[in-house]
């Protein structure tokens, strides 16, 4: 019985009816908040923030000017226009991919203590697969108090192998975030409950935490 229940939730689960953009919105607004990345940037030079709010600004209209820009402020010493440059390379905007590149820029700006770099390291790490290091650089954040941290620890440890049992094992962190406020974190979590990864007995009640995000997160009425 309870098989047929989580299999029913499961289909029913993969097509939330959420406004995607506003749960784009309020996650990415949260992670704005909670990164703790303000410190280091605000102590970038008056004429380093001048350069990284020009390239944002022409970033999308000319890439490649933008990370000249960025690569400037970057020689400045700003860690944060650092972590941007590695960003570009990784992703091959502005310039032609390369992802030795990206490891680079991401190292040193994590190096100087930025957390939204540690956690494009650990990412870029884990994706790549040229290491475990991805795990040791989470965990550390997240004894450091970089919330999303203990997220991100939780979905790569889970898409690496995806069973019930992971999902119990890596369980307070996903706790950890979600209490804190993180909308993805809220979402995984109430799923992982409602579809029994976290037992049988949960399921009715991470059934109610899935309707409740859906109706926080859903279309806005007139």
């Amino acid at each position: 019985m309870a098989c047929k229940i989580c299999i029913v939730l499961c289909r029913w689960l993969k097509c939330p009816q959420l406004d995607a953009q506003r749960f784009e919105d309020a996650s990415k607004e949260w992670e704005r908040n909670n990164t703790k990345d303000w410190d280091l940037y605000a102590s970038d030079s008056d004429d380093v923030r001048a350069m990284n709010g020009r390239a944002a600004k022409i970033a999308k209209v000319d890439p490649s000017a933008a990370l000249a820009v960025y690569k400037q402020a970057a020689a400045a010493g700003s860690a944060w226009s650092m972590m941007q440059v590695g960003h570009r390379y990784e992703l091959g905007r502005g310039t032609s991919q390369d992802l030795v590149q990206a490891e680079l820029c991401y190292r040193r700006a994590a190096e100087a203590g930025l957390p939204s770099a540690i956690l494009l390291l650990a990412g870029l790490l884990f994706r790549t697969r040229t290491s475990d290091e991805w795990m040791d650089l989470l965990e550390a954040a997240a004894r450091s108090d970089v919330i999303l941290a203990n997220y991100y620890l939780a979905t790569y440890c889970y898409e690496r192998n995806p069973s019930a049992r992971t999902a119990r094992k890596v369980r307070p962190l996903l706790e950890a975030a979600s209490d804190a406020g993180y909308p993805r974190a809220k979402l995984l979590l109430s799923r992982w409950r409602a579809t029994g990864k976290l037992g049988f007995g949960e399921m009715r009640a991470g059934y109610r935490d899935y309707l409740s995000i859906q109706e926080e997160f859903g279309p806005k009425t007139n």
